[in-house]
């Protein structure tokens, strides 16, 4: 596998990583240009775009939380900085994907790897177990380094779970991510 030291990132940086992802959806496909075209932009001008894409959501993304604040959450005060290093994808857990999921994800206690081997993943069609996303951005997950008391994992991660599932699927165990560092209290 590929050595990386860890760097220090700005939120730009995890928020454009966040666009490309954004923007390689289906969902998104008819505003992908637009999207992409947001990069060019200055910073201010790109973080004024993704805060009226917020905005317009339908839901409520927990990156956009993280990084530069929401109508519903101010994460991002607790963050003291970000890095973009190779993890362990071992190390991640998540708190839901869905309600469909909870029962399954509580008895891995989120772990994601324990969430494919243990066969919990392949109970889901919506997880593409087969196949690796090409792009080697797709290959790189934005989490929150914390230790939950009710989970198993050291990176809570709040983007690319479905990404994350079919890589570990497949057997890569390793990789990159944008990770959130928890200012000290």
């Amino acid at each position: 596998m590929f050595s990386f030291r860890r760097r220090k990132v700005s939120v730009d940086d995890v928020l454009k990583h966040f666009i490309i992802m954004e923007a390689s959806r289906k969902k998104y496909a008819d505003r992908a240009e637009e999207m992409l075209g947001w990069l060019e932009l200055s910073n201010d001008e790109f973080i004024q775009k993704v805060r009226e894409y917020e905005i317009a959501r339908d839901d409520d993304n927990p990156v956009f939380g993280w990084t530069i604040g929401t109508r519903k959450n101010s994460f991002y005060k607790n963050i003291s900085h970000w890095v973009l290093k190779e993890i362990s994808l071992a190390d991640l857990y998540t708190c839901g994907i869905n309600s469909e999921m909870k029962a399954d994800l509580d008895a891995v206690r989120g772990n994601l790897k324990l969430f494919v081997d243990t066969g919990c993943a392949a109970k889901y069609p919506e997880f593409k177990l087969d196949s690796v996303p090409p792009q080697e951005e797709a290959k790189i997950f934005i989490g929150i380094a914390r230790s939950d008391c009710n989970r198993d994992g050291s990176i809570e991660l709040i983007d690319g779970v479905h990404r994350a599932v079919t890589i570990l699927a497949r057997g890569i165990v390793r990789s990159k991510a944008y990770i959130g560092a928890l200012t000290r209290r």
